[in-house]
């Protein structure tokens, strides 16, 4: 049986829920990505999965798609427009669609349902009205590596705000969705290694930028979604109430997949908008 780690209803037309790693369950569908391999049972499988994920947290509600955007840490948003892989099935009514190219984000419509996979990437969903848009919030998409080589931040956010534009501030929320804890996510900066200078460089850049917790850098603690949540307070002026965290670490959680653990398999982050 698929039962999700959690399911929130953010809003009456907005829900999400995280599936983990129930009976060894990997949600990163790689044969979805190739039509010849879609013929294969592994596939099979794992378009069924999707359906009963998608059944157990929308019900009954009438969905016609689902998003599965190609992860490749791009700090770019797609549209249903760049979605142009479609994987149907005779006997369910929704449709799987799938980028050709890399997005990290991407516009979620009425009516459509996102899948976003990730092993301890966090997942950031914003919403204003009736627009929804979601981000794969890695590291580096969250902050640009040559960016910061340069002493400046450029996030992945910044593309997600923009989509904003007619929304006040004080009416956008945010939501963080599982991922790698600033606790488990260690940078080390006093422990002589090759990285030792960028992660001192990187840590004094958040500072100057957000005030970053000098107790966090000291001890190299990478901490998402408290710079996700700082990003959009103080650079866009979004409540600090309205940002919020589901605090599952992704790392230490024995039910979700992780990547720092050697488990190369991915959790699913299934977003609804109907």
């Amino acid at each position: 049986m698929i039962e999700p780690i959690y399911t929130q209803k953010l809003t009456t037309d907005l829900t999400i829920a995280v599936f983990g790693n129930q009976h060894g369950y990997n949600w990163s569908c790689p044969d979805l990505r190739n039509p010849h391999a879609r013929l294969t049972l592994l596939a099979s499988e794992q378009f069924n999965r999707l359906k009963i994920a998608l059944q157990k947290v929308s019900g009954d509600a009438h969905l016609s798609r689902i998003f599965l955007p190609k992860l490749g840490l791009e700090q770019r948003i797609a549209t249903e427009k760049d979605y142009h892989i479609k994987i149907s099935d005779s006997s369910y009514t929704v449709t799987v669609h799938k980028t050709y190219n890399f997005f990290d984000a991407t516009v979620l419509p009425f009516g459509t349902a996102l899948g976003m996979r990730s092993g301890d990437c966090h997942t950031l969903v914003l919403y204003a009205g009736n627009k929804v848009v979601a981000g794969h919030i890695s590291r580096d998409t969250l902050l640009n590596p040559k960016a910061i080589k340069e002493g400046r931040i450029v996030s992945i956010l910044d593309v997600m705000r923009k989509e904003f534009t007619s929304f006040t501030p004080g009416s956008i929320k945010a939501f963080i969705a599982c991922g790698i804890s600033g606790e488990s996510f260690i940078h080390p900066v006093h422990i002589l290694s090759e990285h030792r200078k960028k992660n001192k460089t990187l840590f004094k850049i958040l500072n100057d930028e957000y005030g970053y917790p000098i107790d966090k850098s000291r001890l190299g603690q990478l901490d998402i979604p408290w710079i996700i949540k700082e990003h959009l307070v103080q650079r866009y002026r979004i409540r600090p109430e309205h940002v919020q965290n589901d605090d599952i670490d992704t790392f230490r959680n024995i039910h979700c997949h992780s990547h720092k653990r050697g488990d190369l398999s991915r959790n699913l982050v299934l977003i609804i908008h109907r």
